[in-house]
C-alpha cells in the first residue's frame, strides 16, 4: 500500500481553536490548514453577510459531505 499525504485538513469546531495548526503540524510534521468546503462556491450574492459565513465554514463541512453525496445517489 503506497500512500502519500501532501497537508492536513482541519474541519468542525476543532478548526477553530487556537494553537491546533501548529499542533498538528508538530505532530505530522505535514502543513495543516483550515478546510472551507465553500471554496468553490460563489458567495457574492450574499453581500457583506460572505465574511460571516467563511468564518464558519469549517463547521459546515459534514453537511456540504452529505449535501453532495445525495446529488450523486440514484
Amino acid at each position: 500500500f503506497d500512500f502519500t499525504c501532501e497537508r492536513v485538513y482541519l474541519s468542525g469546531g476543532l478548526a477553530d481553536r487556537p494553537g491546533v495548526p501548529e499542533l498538528m503540524h508538530r505532530a505530522t510534521q505535514l502543513p495543516a490548514v483550515r478546510f472551507d468546503p465553500l471554496v468553490n462556491v460563489n458567495l457574492d450574492a450574499l453581500d457583506n453577510r460572505v465574511g460571516t459565513l467563511r468564518d464558519l465554514a469549517a463547521t459546515f463541512a459534514p453537511a456540504v459531505g452529505l449535501a453532495v453525496r445525495a446529488l450523486s445517489l440514484p
